[in-house]
């Protein structure tokens, strides 16, 4: 890995799961130096998260990113959902009580 590249894991209490942070002391990263940082921390398919909000940015020294792990998600539908969890829709990926039909989007589940 190249000097100034710091990497490691942290728990995510907003998503509740595990995330791979990268973080570059100086310069901003290139798709490759995420690619080579994440492969040297464990070989798995990861999702990079974009936050693109107005006035949600805090300019600092150097670049940070975010990757969650894809290998313990399934896609149903549209959505990435949690492997398992039979309580989020398939659609729209929202929690859901075990009904017909969602609460939250209308989608027929099962079908």
């Amino acid at each position: 890995m190249k000097k100034g590249i710091e990497t490691y894991s942290d728990y995510d209490d907003a998503q509740v799961r595990w995330k791979l942070c990268i973080r570059k002391a100086r310069g901003k990263f290139t798709l490759d130096e995420i690619v080579e940082a994440a492969r040297e921390w464990e070989e798995d398919i990861y999702a990079l998260v974009l936050k693109c909000l107005d006035g949600e940015w805090e300019e600092t020294q150097g670049d940070y990113v975010e990757l969650y792990r894809l290998s313990d998600m399934e896609k149903r539908g549209g959505s990435w959902v949690r492997q398992g969890d039979e309580y989020f829709c398939s659609h729209c990926g929202r929690k859901n009580i075990r009904t017909p039909f969602c609460p939250n989007c209308g989608y027929k589940m099962g079908g």
